[in-house]
C-alpha cells in the first residue's frame, strides 16, 4: 500500500510520489527540521511473494550496506535506512531530473554530449571500484540526468559485488541481459572490467540509438560472447570518433579492455578534445531565459490589448500577452478600465469559451487555449471586484459555468447509454480522451469559482468511470464462463490500453469532492466497482493461468503461449497499481497467483528439450519477470537460458532465430 502525503518515514515527511518500480515506490520527502527534500525507497510488502521476498530483501540491503559507504558527486547518496510497519526504506539523494533511459529513447546523443557522459560515469565506476566495489548492473535506467545540466548520477547498487564478502556467490549471473559482459554470462564472475564492458554498451548506445547486441534475449547472449559488434560509424557516420574506444572496452576478452576507469576516461578525454567545440552549447545544453517587461500598464494599454487580442482568432499565445498586461495594471487604474474590461473583455470570452469547450463526446479537441482562456476570465473578474459593473461579469461567469457543467452531464448520461447498449468492449483511448477533456472543464470551473457545478461534474464523471470499469469486468466473465475467442480478443485489447485502465482505476481511488452522505456514496460506488473489477481479474487469471500451462506443453503452441504471458502482465501491471488499502489482501492473494503461474512455467519450460522455441519461450518469461520485480525468477531463468546458448557452436545462430 502507498503512504499518504504527511506520513512519516523516521523523520522524514512524505510530499509525493516521484515513481514505482516492479516491488517498490520512490517518494519525495522532506526533512521537517532543515526543509530538504530527499528521496525515500519504499517496499511494497503485498507485491513481495514467495522466495522472492527474500532475494527482494536482501538486495534492499545490499544496497543499504553499499551505499551508506559512498559519498562521491556522480553516485546517489544514502544516507539512512530505517523500517516502517516492519518493512524497510532507504533515505537517498533527491535527484530532479530524467533517466538517461528515457533521454536516450528520443534521439541519439551528440558525440560530445556523449563523452562528457563517459568521463562522468567513468570518475564515479573509478571511486566505487578503488573501494572494491563492482555495480554489475550498469544499464541507461540506473542513471539520472541531474537538473538542467543533466549531469549524470548512477544509482542501484543493488546487485552491486564487494571483493571478499558475502554479499554474492560464486557464478551468479546477475543484472541486464543486454549490458552483462561475457565473462559473467560464461560463469567466471564480474570484476571491475565487466563494469566497463556494459557502459561501453550504454555509450554505443547513446552515440547511435542502436544496441550493439540485440534481437531476443537468446540472440543478444550469444552476440556478447561471440559476435563482433558493427562499429558505431555504421549507424551513424558522425559517430566514427567513437570506433575505436567502444571496439576495445567491448571486447570479448577482460584482459583486452581498458584496464581500469581511468584509462577508459583518458581515451574519452582524448577523444572530446578532437571533437568540435560549438558542438555543445554549455556544459549539457543552455538555460537562459528571455527577459520579462515589468513596467506599468495604464487603462488604455489595457483596452488596446483587448482590442488587439479578442477580436478575430483567440489563442494562447494572444491570451498570455492579455494576461501580462492586466498583470501590470495597478489598482488605481481599475475603475478607468472597467467598462471596457466588462464589454470587450468578459462577454466575448465567456461566448468563445463556451463555443470552443473541451467537449467530452468529441475526440481531439483542443484545451489548451481554452485553459488560458478560462485563467484570463479569472482575472478579469478579480479586476472588477467591488466595482459596479462586477455583478454582470458574475452573472457572465455562472451562465457559463452551467453551460459547461450540463455538457458533462449530457457526457455521462450518452456513456451509460452506449455501455447498456452496446456488447464490444468500451474503446477505452476515447474514453481516455473524454475525460481529459472532462478534467479541462472542471479546471475551468476550478479557475471560475464554480464550486456547485464542479461537484456535479466530478460526480457524474466517477458513475461513468463505474460504468467503463463494470463493462471491462462483466467482459471478463463472460470469457471465463464462455472461453469465446471473439470476447477473449476484446478482453485483450481492453488490457493492452492497461495504462487507461490504471488512469481510470485511479479517478476511483481519488476521494470525492464535498461532504455529506452525498460523497460518501460515490465513495462506496467506486469502492464497490474496484472490487468487482478485482473479482473478475482473479478469476480471468485461473482460466489464462489453465490455457497457459496447456499451450506451453504443446510445441506448436508457442504463439498462445506468449500471448497469454503478456496477459497476465498486463493484469498483474494492472493490479499492481491499486493502492488503497481496502485492496492490500486482494492484491497480495493476486500477486502470489501470477508469480505461481510464472514459476510452474518456468519449471515446465526448463524441463523441456532445449531448440529455439524453448530459448525463446525462456528469455521471454526471463524478461516479463525481471520487469515484475522477480529477481530471483528471473536469475534462474537467465542462468539456464546462458547455458543452453553458450553450449552451442559459437558460428550457429540458425537455431537461434
Amino acid at each position: 500500500m502507498l503512504a499518504a502525503e504527511g506520513t512519516l518515514f523516521g523523520r522524514y515527511r512524505v510530499a509525493g510520489i516521484l515513481g514505482r518500480g516492479a516491488t517498490s515506490v520512490v517518494y519525495r520527502a522532506e526533512d521537517p527540521a532543515t526543509s530538504k527534500a530527499f528521496a525515500i525507497k519504499a517496499l511494497r510488502e503485498e507485491l513481495l511473494v514467495d522466495n522472492e521476498r527474500e532475494a527482494t530483501l536482501r538486495r534492499f540491503h545490499r544496497e543499504a550496506a553499499i551505499g551508506r559507504d559512498m559519498n562521491h558527486p556522480r553516485i546517489a547518496r544514502l544516507y539512512d535506512m530505517g523500517e516502517s510497519t516492519g518493512w524497510p526504506w532507504l533515505e537517498l539523494d533527491f535527484i530532479s531530473g530524467e533517466s538517461l533511459d528515457k533521454r536516450m529513447r528520443r534521439t541519439p546523443m551528440p558525440p560530445a554530449q556523449v563523452a562528457l557522459l563517459g568521463i562522468d560515469l567513468l570518475d564515479a565506476l573509478a571511486y566505487a571500484h578503488s573501494r572494491h566495489v563492482v555495480h554489475r548492473d550498469l544499464k541507461p535506467a540506473n542513471v539520472m540526468l541531474r537538473g538542467t545540466k543533466r549531469e549524470p548520477v548512477l544509482m542501484d547498487f543493488g546487485i552491486a559485488k564487494v571483493d571478499g564478502s558475502a554479499l554474492t556467490m560464486a557464478g551468479e549471473i546477475l543484472g541486464s541481459p543486454a549490458y552483462v559482459a561475457p565473462e559473467v554470462l560464461r560463469g567466471d564472475g564480474a570484476d571491475h572490467r565487466s563494469d566497463l564492458f556494459a557502459l561501453g554498451v550504454m555509450l554505443y548506445q547513446a552515440v547511435t540509438g542502436c544496441r550493439p547486441f540485440d534481437g531476443t534475449v537468446a540472440e543478444v547472449l550469444h552476440r556478447i560472447c561471440h559476435v563482433e559488434p558493427l562499429p558505431p560509424s555504421a549507424h551513424l557516420p558522425q559517430a566514427a570518433c567513437f570506433d575505436a574506444v567502444l571496439a576495445r572496452a567491448m571486447i570479448k576478452q577482460p584482459d583486452g579492455r581498458f584496464p581500469n576507469a581511468r584509462a577508459f576516461s583518458e581515451a574519452l578525454l582524448a577523444l572530446s578534445s578532437e571533437i568540435e567545440a560549438n558542438e555543445l552549447p554549455g556544459r549539457y545544453f543552455s538555460t537562459a531565459r528571455p527577459a520579462v517587461s515589468e513596467q506599468p500598464a495604464r487603462a488604455a494599454d489595457l483596452r488596446a490589448a483587448l482590442s488587439e487580442n479578442l477580436v478575430g482568432e483567440i489563442t494562447a499565445t494572444g491570451l498570455g500577452r492579455l494576461q501580462a498586461v492586466i498583470a501590470r495594471i495597478p489598482q488605481t487604474e481599475y475603475a478607468a478600465a472597467a467598462t471596457a474590461v466588462l464589454a470587450e473583455g468578459i462577454h466575448p470570452l465567456a461566448m468563445w469559451l463556451s463555443e470552443t469547450a473541451p467537449n467530452p463526446q468529441r475526440i481531439g479537441d483542443k484545451g489548451g487555449d481554452w485553459l488560458v482562456g478560462a485563467e484570463t476570465m479569472e482575472a478579469m473578474q478579480l479586476l472588477l471586484q467591488g466595482l459596479p459593473e462586477w455583478q454582470e461579469a458574475n452573472a457572465a461567469m455562472i451562465s457559463l459555468a452551467q453551460d459547461l457543467a450540463a455538457r458533462a452531464l449530457l457526457f455521462g448520461e450518452a456513456l451509460g447509454r452506449r455501455l447498456a447498449e452496446s456488447d464490444d468492449a468500451p474503446d477505452l483511448q476515447e474514453i481516455a480522451f473524454a475525460f481529459l477533456n472532462l478534467d479541462a472543464l472542471c479546471f475551468g470551473l476550478d479557475t471560475l469559482g464554480a464550486e456547485r457545478e464542479r461537484w456535479l461534474v466530478e460526480a457524474s464523471s466517477t458513475l461513468a468511470v463505474a460504468g467503463v470499469l463494470r463493462k471491462a469486468a462483466s467482459l471478463m466473465y463472460r470469457y471465463v464462463a464462455t472461453r469465446d475467442p471473439l470476447i477473449r480478443f476484446d478482453v485483450l485489447n481492453l488490457l493492452l490500453r492497461c495504462e487507461d485502465l490504471i488512469g481510470l482505476a485511479g479517478r476511483l481511488l481519488e476521494p470525492p469532492l464535498g461532504k455529506g452522505q452525498s460523497a460518501v456514496a460515490l465513495a462506496q460506488i467506486g469502492e464497490e466497482t474496484l472490487k468487482e473489477l478485482i473479482s473478475a481479474i482473479t478469476a480471468l487469471v485461473d482460466v489464462t493461468g489453465e490455457e497457459l500451462v496447456a499451450a506451453s506443453a504443446d510445441p506448436a503452441g508457442i504463439g498462445e503461449t506468449l500471448a497469454r504471458l503478456r496477459q497476465l502482465q498486463l493484469i498483474h501491471r494492472f493490479a499492481s497499481r491499486l493502492d488503497a488499502a481496502t485492496f492490500h489482501q486482494a492484491l497480495r492473494g493476486l500477486s502470489m497467483l501470477v508469480h505461481d503461474l510464472f514459476t510452474r512455467l518456468g519449471t515446465i519450460l526448463l524441463s523441456m528439450p532445449d531448440d529455439a522455441d524453448s530459448r525463446h519461450r525462456i528469455g521471454v518469461l526471463q524478461e516479463m519477470a525481471a520487469e515484475m520485480g522477480w529477481h530471483d525468477l528471473a536469475r534462474r531463468l537467465l542462468s539456464e537460458l546462458s547455458r543452453r546458448v553458450l553450449a552451442l557452436p559459437p558460428a550457429f545462430m540458425g537455431e537461434l532465430a
